[in-house]
C-alpha cells in the first residue's frame, strides 16, 4: 500500500492489534475505529479488508468483525523464519567497521529501551528493541530483507508482546542481551553473537505453555 489515508488506517489497526490495545477475539467496529484515528468509512474498510487478508482480522456473517487468534503454528514458523534469516545478518555484521555514529545509534536504543522499561511502556521498548535489530540489517546492506520481514514479524509480535506484558523480568533480560551481542559483534565474537541472538530468540516450550494457560482465550484451540 502506499502512504495514503487507507495505508495510515492500516497501520494504525495494526498497530492497536499488535500492541494488544485490541486484544485477540475482540470484536471491532468499523464506525469505532473511525472515531478513534479520525479517518473516515472507506479507507477503514478497505484498511480492514487488507487485515483480513493477512489473518489478523475475521469477519462473521451475521456476527461482526473480530480481531483473530493467536496462531501457534504460524507464531513458530515466523519465528523460525526470522531466527534464521537474522542469524546470517549477524554473522555478517562481525565483519563491517562500525563507525563512531553506528555505535552511538546502538547504544542510544539500548538506552531508550532502558526508558520504556521505567515508563512500563511495552510497545515503546519493543518498538525500540525492533528499532535496535534494524540498524544491523542497514549496517549490512539488507535494508529491503528487514521490510520484507515486518510482513512476517506481525505473527509473533503480539505473542511477545504477551511475554513482555506477563513477566517485566524479560524486558531486562532482552536489554541486557542486546548490550551483549552488540559488543560480541563490535569484537569479532562470532560464537558470542550466535550465543546471544539464540538466547534473544528462543521461546522455551515452558514459557510458552504458561502463555497459553494464562491467556488461553487469545489462543486458537
Amino acid at each position: 500500500m502506499n502512504n495514503t489515508l487507507t495505508d495510515q488506517a492500516y497501520r494504525q489497526i495494526l498497530s492497536r492489534i499488535v500492541d494488544l490495545n485490541y486484544v485477540p477475539g475482540q470484536k471491532i467496529s468499523e464506525k469505532n475505529i473511525e472515531e478513534e484515528i479520525g479517518i473516515g468509512r472507506t479507507p477503514v474498510r478497505e484498511a480492514l479488508l487488507h487485515l483480513k487478508q493477512v489473518g489478523l482480522i475475521n469477519v462473521i456473517p451475521q456476527s461482526g468483525t473480530y480481531v483473530s487468534l493467536i496462531n501457534l503454528p504460524r507464531v513458530n514458523d515466523a519465528i523460525y523464519l526470522r531466527h534464521n534469516v537474522e542469524s546470517s545478518i549477524m554473522q555478517e555484521a562481525c565483519q563491517k567497521d562500525f563507525t563512531p555514529l553506528d555505535i552511538s545509534t546502538l547504544k542510544h536504543l539500548i538506552e531508550v529501551e532502558k526508558s520504556a522499561i521505567q515508563e512500563k511502556n511495552v510497545p515503546l521498548f519493543f518498538h525500540y528493541f525492533d528499532r535496535f535489530h534494524a540498524q544491523f540489517y542497514k549496517k549490512t546492506g539488507h535494508d529491503m530483507t528487514w521490510t520484507w520481514l515486518q510482513n512476517i514479524n506481525i505473527y509473533f509480535y503480539r505473542f511477545v508482546v504477551l511475554i513482555l506484558q506477563s513477566d517485566q523480568q524479560s524486558w531486562e533480560n532482552l536489554i541486557e542481551t542486546d548490550l551483549k551481542l552488540m559488543n560480541s559483534v563490535l569484537n569479532n565474537e562470532t560464537d558470542k553473537v550466535e550465543k546471544y541472538f539464540n538466547y534473544e530468540m528462543e521461546i522455551s516450550p515452558e514459557k510458552e505453555e504458561k502463555l497459553v494457560n494464562d491467556f488461553g482465550d487469545y489462543f486458537e484451540k
